[in-house]
C-alpha cells in the first residue's frame, strides 16, 4: 500500500493567505503550512489532534511475495518448567554461560578501574615500584 499525497497546485483562491492546509485523504493526513516569505521548500507537519500510527510496506516491482507473519520469525517466551527436559537442560547450560561471561566482563571492569586508580597514584606498571624505591 503506498501512501498518495495530492498535488501541490495552488489556486488564485489561496494564494492571498499566508497560512492554509490543502484537503488531504484520510490515508495521508499532512498540513502544508506554506511561509508568507518565499518559498524555499515545503514544510510537513502532522496534525496535533489525533496520531494514528500508519503501516506502509514496499515490495519490489518485479517479484510480490506474500509477507512473513512476525509470529513465525520470533521466540515464544515459555516458563523453563513447562519445556521437555532436553530443552531446561540446554537453557540452563546457556543461563550458566550468559553468567559466566558477565561474572568475567565484571572482573575485567573492576582489573581496569584498579589499574586507573593505580596509574592516577603514580603506581602502575608494577615494574616501575623498583625504580621508585629510591626516591
Amino acid at each position: 500500500m503506498a501512501l498518495s499525497f495530492n498535488s501541490l497546485t495552488l489556486s488564485p483562491l489561496f494564494s492571498s493567505s499566508s497560512t492554509f492546509a490543502l484537503p488531504t485523504t484520510a490515508a495521508s493526513r499532512v498540513h502544508v503550512i506554506l511561509p508568507p516569505k518565499p518559498l524555499n521548500g515545503v514544510r510537513f507537519s502532522a496534525p496535533k489532534r489525533r496520531t494514528d500510527a500508519v503501516v506502509v510496506s514496499a515490495a519490489a516491482e518485479d517479484s510480490i511475495s506474500p509477507p512473513v507473519p512476525p509470529a513465525e520469525s520470533e521466540k515464544e517466551n515459555v516458563s523453563v518448567e513447562k519445556l521437555p527436559l532436553e530443552s531446561k537442560l540446554k537453557e540452563r547450560e546457556e543461563q550458566k554461560l550468559r553468567m559466566k561471561l558477565a561474572k568475567k566482563i565484571r572482573l575485567r571492569r573492576k582489573r581496569l578501574l584498579r589499574k586507573r586508580r593505580l596509574r592516577k597514584k603514580g603506581r602502575w606498571p608494577p615494574s616501575k615500584m623498583k625504580k621508585l624505591k629510591n626516591v
